[in-house]
């Protein structure tokens, strides 16, 4: 593989702003050492002002990633230039990260039912099912790929599954470790499965406990109870995979690269998240006992993280967010993205990431969104008051303020930020820029 940056960015004065790509396996290890050596030793020359590193979310391929970064921060390059900032004073270090995750939609987003459409839904369900079996032994994995190979599951098949998959289902982000029972897996992929028969989503309003097709509906012919799609099991099921893997490279790679970085210079560095990414960032933050210094600032855009990572009390657990310990290593309020027009983490989040014992509560008594649901879906929740505050996302050169006891700024982006992955615009440019140079 070839060492050293990957890609460059010409800036105003016709200088060049190097990219690099770091690599990580599903174990966290880091597959780039030679270039990470080369990145470090360009930073001990003291040849850059600042550092921006970024991590995807849920994509499968290298050419994905990259080209997030290039687009990412090829519009915040322009947008610097555009606004005067671009001068010979501005000589960043970009870094993108790749790890292997996977490409996940719910059934409302699969587009038109046209034979590409469809292989290529098949295709994202044939990987999830392959990984999946791979974290499985032989004699589970030759069991999980009979059930899953079949149309539909009965009750008693279903529960066997959930049997097979239980071990994944044991561990909970941003809090501590439970183990499912039976039924409460089942349920899960239920709700999921009752949300494919529902038109799309009323993206304003909070989600309503779904309820299940039954044998007089036109949608289904047999009873809801009695069949279940395995595709959803294995989408749920991916949903924590993937989850968890973000928190194991952001614990076991990014941690590691980033204090080498914050070590070898005292230059700005930002932090930038997209979905899952946004896990691996504030892992790497929060998980080590401590950092060299602290990271200038967060930039969490769309963040597939529960919006009680940064609670000082999470409900029914009893202990503080698991990313709490983030808001006291960053010098500036971390900037959180949400969007009401978000459907993964509007709406699949919840069903998926609550490997806890009230798993079919979506809502509370009091109408609020379920525990579970996203950072990315409705903002921070159980924070000190005066630690957070909710904003309109702002326009190209609309300052954004914020009070001194503001440790996260939370950016509603409803109706700007159209959908998961709308991330590449000019309101979360600007967002950046007004982080960096405020």
């Amino acid at each position: 593989m070839p060492v050293g940056p990957y890609d460059q960015f010409t800036l105003p004065d016709g200088a060049k702003a190097p990219l690099y790509v770091l690599r990580f396996d599903s174990s966290g290890r880091n597959t780039s050492p030679r270039t990470t050596d080369h990145l470090i030793e360009e930073l001990r020359a003291g040849s850059f002002t600042e550092i921006y590193f970024f991590s995807h979310g849920w994509y499968n391929t290298f050419a994905d990633a990259l080209s997030l970064y290039k687009q990412y921060f090829g519009g915040y390059v322009a947008l610097r230039a555009e606004r005067g900032l671009g001068s010979e004073s501005f000589r960043p270090v970009f870094i993108g990260t790749h790890w292997p995750s996977i490409t996940m939609v719910l059934p409302w987003e699969r587009g038109p039912k046209i034979a590409a459409a469809a292989l290529q839904q098949e295709d994202d369900d044939e990987q999830m099912r392959k990984t999946i079996g791979l974290s499985l032994d032989a004699a589970h994995a030759a069991d999980f790929y009979r059930l899953t190979e079949r149309e539909s599951l009965t009750n008693e098949e279903a529960q066997q599954l959930a049997r097979i998959l239980q071990p994944l289902y044991t561990s909970v982000a941003d809090g501590s470790t439970v183990a499912p029972d039976i039924d409460e897996i089942v349920g899960a992929w239920r709700d999921l499965e009752a949300s494919a028969v529902q038109p799309e989503p009323d993206y304003a309003a909070l989600p309503q406990k779904i309820r299940p097709t039954t044998s007089g509906s036109p949608e289904a012919a047999v009873s809801f109870a009695e069949v279940l799609d395995p595709r959803n099991a294995v989408r749920v099921t991916t949903v924590l995979m993937m989850k968890d893997r973000a928190g194991v490279v952001g614990t076991l790679g990014v941690a590691h690269v980033l204090e080498r970085i914050l070590k070898c210079c005292e230059r700005p560095i930002h932090l930038i998240g997209h979905s899952y990414g946004c896990r691996v960032m504030l892992t790497a933050v929060s998980v080590p006992q401590g950092l060299p210094h602290k990271v200038d600032s967060i930039l969490l855009l769309q963040p597939a993280v529960n919006r009680y990572c940064f609670a000082v009390l999470i409900p029914d657990i009893g202990v503080k967010g698991g990313f709490e310990p983030a808001l006291h290593r960053v010098n500036r309020p971390i900037f959180s993205t949400f969007s009401r027009n978000d459907a993964p983490l509007r709406y699949l989040f919840q069903f998926a990431a609550r490997r806890m014992k009230d798993l079919g509560e979506l809502r509370s008594a009091a109408g609020e969104p379920s525990i579970y649901a996203a950072l990315g879906g409705y903002g921070p929740a159980g924070m000190i008051p005066a630690e957070h505050q909710t904003v309109p996302i702002k326009e190209v050169g609309d300052p954004y303020t914020r009070d001194e006891k503001v440790r996260v700024l939370a950016l509603d982006g409803s109706g700007k930020i159209t959908g998961h992955g709308d991330v590449r615009n000019s309101y979360t440019w600007w967002a950046l820029m007004d982080q960096a140079t405020h």
